[in-house]
């Protein structure tokens, strides 16, 4: 089955925890900070870098990008109409799935 969502159909505020926020914007910014953490360019793929490194830093490696990642985690403010598309998805049953290299 395939959905056809208009965004002008879905909302613009979103409730997170136990406020409301304004609609969020791509939260890539991360990416420079895991970049930094490992001190490789923008034209290096993170997780190419990491597998590629001697076992004995692929561990610390590892542990740096989670940090990362589990911080912008508390931070994460969903994009514009995601909160009501997944509702969207919920009320008319349709099973959702989510592809990530996240590590948790």
């Amino acid at each position: 089955m395939y959905v056809h969502i208009t965004y002008s159909t879905l909302n613009r505020k979103y409730q997170t925890t136990n406020h409301w926020t304004q609609e969020g914007e791509p939260q890539n910014y991360m990416f420079g900070e895991m970049r930094a953490a490992l001190n490789i360019t923008k034209e290096v793929d993170i997780l190419d870098h990491v597998h590629a490194l001697p076992d004995a830093e692929q561990s610390e490696a590892f542990a740096k990008i989670q940090a990362i990642e589990r911080e912008a985690m508390e931070k994460q403010i969903p994009q514009a109409g995601l909160v009501s598309l997944m509702e969207y998805l919920d009320e008319k049953g349709i099973h959702k799935g989510i592809c990530t290299r996240n590590f948790e």
